[in-house]
């Protein structure tokens, strides 16, 4: 994989509107900045600008290949959109997203006032255990308030009846995929998940029409997931996805898709309390998996 660091942010023009220097953007959030700029920016750049405008606090989590990934463009391209907006690379506009995404202490979204206290700093002490706790029982409260019954039974119904399944997931997928593994061999099914994205691809590669290609990914964007996708596609296995975006590639190219995730709050970002939804999901998959197996099939 290239080096982030090979190509230099452009000198290019902002467009129409946008201050000539960017030092006099200095005190301007970054939000702001991605708004004012995006008409001059290139196709590859917008995307990684609406990605991050889309759930900033998210972005605060993700590593500058998984922001490409998410953006479908490559690392560069990330490290030049921050060039473009007056940042001294992706780590500083990372920076800025945390401090602004901060709650206040009135409980509102953006930068704390100097002198102010926010909500989570004054509940660390003893009680921030029990919050995120309740956050992730109101998150999974949703989600299975929100979950879609029918796409949840016919994902239990291609797992159980595969000969084999196959699990893939990267980033912050891949430990989700690794123990939904585990947890369906411990159930009894011939599941594998194979550590390194290559190794994937070629497990699905010689699957069969009886196999299934189990697919973790949030974003449902992810590069290397696809390509697992594909393999397993191309050898005519059906398609299995656990997904936060209905509209997302992966969705739209699995035969059955599951669509889970779940709100952020003043304690946790969207991102992480869909990480732990999908956990849940997966979790009450197996299990079903397992109840199902044991029934005759009809």
């Amino acid at each position: 994989m290239p080096s982030v660091m090979q190509d230099p942010p452009a000198p290019t023009p902002l467009g129409e509107g946008v201050p000539a220097r960017l030092g006099d953007l200095d005190t301007t959030p970054v939000r702001e900045r991605l708004r004012a700029t995006r008409p001059a920016l290139t196709p590859a750049e917008r995307r990684v600008a609406d990605a991050i405008l889309l759930d900033p606090r998210a972005v605060v989590h993700l590593t500058v290949t998984e922001l490409a990934d998410l953006a479908g463009t490559s690392p560069a391209s990330v490290v030049r959109l921050a060039g473009r907006i007056g940042l001294r690379g992706y780590l500083d506009l990372k920076i800025r997203l945390a401090s602004e995404s901060r709650p206040r202490g009135d409980g509102s979204d953006g930068p704390a006032p100097a002198g102010v206290e926010s909500r989570a700093d004054h509940e660390l002490g003893g009680l921030s255990g029990a919050l995120l706790l309740q956050d992730t029982a109101r998150a999974i409260g949703e989600a299975a308030a929100s979950l879609d019954g029918p796409a949840f039974d016919a994902l239990v119904e291609t797992v159980a009846r595969a000969r084999r399944i196959v699990v893939t997931g990267v980033g912050l997928s891949a430990p989700h995929a690794l123990g939904v593994t585990a947890a369906l061999v411990a159930a009894g099914v011939d599941a594998q998940c194979a550590p390194d994205v290559r190794l994937q691809c070629l497990l699905a590669g010689r699957s069969t029409a009886e196999d299934v290609v189990l697919a973790v990914s949030h974003s449902g964007e992810s590069l290397e997931t696809l390509a697992v996708v594909r393999a397993g596609q191309a050898s005519g296995a059906s398609i299995a996805a656990v997904t936060g975006f209905a509209r997302s590639t992966l969705a739209r190219q699995a035969d059955v898709a599951l669509v889970v995730g779940a709100s952020g709050s003043a304690h946790r970002d969207a991102a992480s309390a869909s990480a732990v939804v999908q956990v849940a999901v997966l979790d009450a998959l197996v299990a079903a998996v397992e109840r199902r197996r044991a029934r005759p099939l009809a």
